[in-house]
């Protein structure tokens, strides 16, 4: 059954629109009177809204008059036909009423024949005109794609393209990209959940928001101020009280910012590219991500390169030793915010944090004993699980409990291991600058108490026991490397060359150089008497 015409009535007289309502029966010549209208601006917001097939307008109204509304419905985009109807025979009028597109000119009192003929002439133009625009909908709505495509991708903005006339004209945008990971999903529709209540025409369709998908990805486009309002809402509403187990806990969402123009939707949509990239990083039961979570564009960064590998791994070896969870805990989010800031989700970042915990266990079984292995899954082991890992915190969830295990093994606090893990520490760090203020700061204690609890346990103080242990390794590098006595002095931790060489002669009797002169002279004479006994 072919649909009935939506009809416009405009008179400023009421009995006037009575009188139109009844003259012929409008549902048998396939029309419907969707609305009535008393005066020139109510006409014209009549129009607006229901677009009606067929307008009649009597030319003499209040405020605007018909032909004035007429102009301004064309200038809005109107494409109906419209029957003028007037007490007055105006050559005038009539030109400028087919200069408006007016589909016929009826003078009251309205000939009831004449009318017929006139609104079925003009039912079947809008027919014709119908089944050609649906041609030309379904024409525009493969080019509307790739012109979508285009926008999104950053293929470019084309001038020579109506975008008003494909529907794409807008005052905002804002793309969305969901993924869905359940099956109950697929009995819904993310964006009618979404946009449940917004600009719905009457006809069941959305008003202002494109569905598309790219890239096996499923893709939204708001573009009106109600659908962007209503997104916004609705992400102020699920930050406020998330559901578990509802439909919202199988979806994943990104969305990008809001932009003025059309050729900025791409800046959007690679917004919420980025953003997908980094689900990696979200924390459990997160289930979207902002542009605001983005890092800020050329604000220099921390490379997370080898070196820096290397810096944290190290860090966290010794925050083992102290047994100290809390600065662990620090150093995985320093490790998780620079590759997120560098973007390496994937395997790029997998392989990072493959090699910072490789190198733990290196470190610990180094230190601790072969005994330790036994804590630890074989290599290959821990790549393949780390690189499973969908999400950064199930990776750290595993590393914390491996180092949990760790901090067990070394063994409970107590005043000897507080020692003996103050003396590993030194021995492991010796160059870096060290006091004992740092140092029981570390450990959690107090620095008088501790400068005590040494002496008693190592018989001198803590400055004496640091530089004597410099001095014994300086020794060590004057017998066995070619290093210039500058080197020597930084790697054994003295910043200074002159205080360097002060300590030296005061624990050992001479300056570096003579103690090397000494060497070299019994090297030459092949005496290979012990650096202990170099000493005057």
């Amino acid at each position: 059954m072919t649909p009935c015409i939506d009809l416009l009535l405009v008179d400023d007289e009421q009995i006037a629109r009575e009188g139109l309502r009844r003259i012929i029966d409008w549902e048998a010549l396939g029309y419907r009177i969707c609305a009535e209208a008393g005066n020139g601006e109510e006409a014209l917001e009549k129009i607006r809204l229901y677009q009606p097939g067929l307008v009649l307008l009597d030319i003499r109204l209040p405020g605007i008059n018909g032909t004035e509304v007429i102009r301004k419905a064309r200038e809005m985009g109107f494409t109906g036909e419209v029957i003028f109807l007037t007490a007055y025979s105006d050559f005038a009028y009539t030109q400028q009423a087919i200069r408006y597109g007016a589909s016929g000119y009826l003078i009251k009192p309205i000939d009831t024949i004449e009318l017929q003929s006139l609104v079925l002439a003009a039912r079947t133009r809008i027919e014709a005109s119908d089944s050609n625009r649906l041609r030309l909908n379904q024409y525009r709505s493969k080019t509307r794609e790739k012109v979508l495509f285009d926008l999104l991708t950053g293929a470019g903005f084309d001038p020579a393209v109506n975008y008003y006339e494909l529907g794409l004209s807008a005052p905002g945008y804002q793309v969305v990209i969901y993924e869905s990971y359940s099956p109950f999903f697929h009995q819904n529709d993310f964006a009618g959940l979404l946009m449940s209540g917004t600009e719905d025409g009457g006809d069941g369709q959305l008003r202002g928001i494109e569905q598309l998908q790219l890239d096996q990805q499923q893709v939204l486009l708001l573009m009106s101020p109600a659908a962007i309002s209503r997104f916004q809402a609705w992400i102020g509403h699920l930050q406020e009280s998330f559901e578990k187990n509802s439909y919202m806990d199988s979806i994943f969402f990104v969305y990008g910012e809001v932009v003025p123009q059309l050729q900025d939707i791409g800046r959007s949509y690679h917004q919420c590219q980025d953003l997908i990239r980094r689900r990696f990083f979200c924390s459990e039961n997160q289930h979207m991500l902002s542009y605001q979570d983005l890092p800020a564009r050329n604000q220099p960064r921390q490379p997370a390169d080898e070196a820096l590998c290397a810096r944290l791994s190290q860090l966290t070896y010794e925050y083992l030793q102290l047994r100290q969870p809390e600065r662990i805990c620090g150093a995985l989010n320093t490790l998780g915010k620079l590759l997120y800031e560098n973007d390496l989700a994937g395997l790029p970042g997998k392989h990072i944090l493959i090699d910072y915990f490789l190198q733990i266990k290196q470190k610990v079984i180094s230190a601790h004993g072969e005994g330790m292995a036994e804590l630890f899954d074989s290599n290959s082991a821990i790549i393949n699980l780390i690189e499973s890992r969908n999400f950064l915190y199930e990776i750290v969830a595993y590393f914390k409990q491996q180092f949990t295990q760790i901090m067990e093994r070394i063994g409970v606090s107590s005043s000897d291991n507080v020692i003996h893990n103050l003396l590993q520490y030194v021995q492991a760090n010796y160059s870096s600058k060290l006091t004992l203020e740092q140092l029981a700061g570390q450990f959690g204690y107090n620095s008088s108490y501790l400068g005590r609890l040494f002496a008693e346990k190592q018989g001198c103080s803590f400055s004496h026991y640091l530089e004597t242990f410099r001095i014994e390794q300086a020794r060590q590098l004057l017998t066995q490397s070619s290093l210039k006595i500058y080197e020597i002095a930084e790697k054994t931790g003295f910043k200074y060359t002159d205080v360097f060489t002060a300590k030296f002669k005061k624990y050992i009797g001479c300056t570096p150089q003579q103690y090397r002169r000494r060497l070299e002279s019994l090297s030459t004479r092949g005496n290979e008497n012990q650096p202990a006994d170099l000493a005057p």
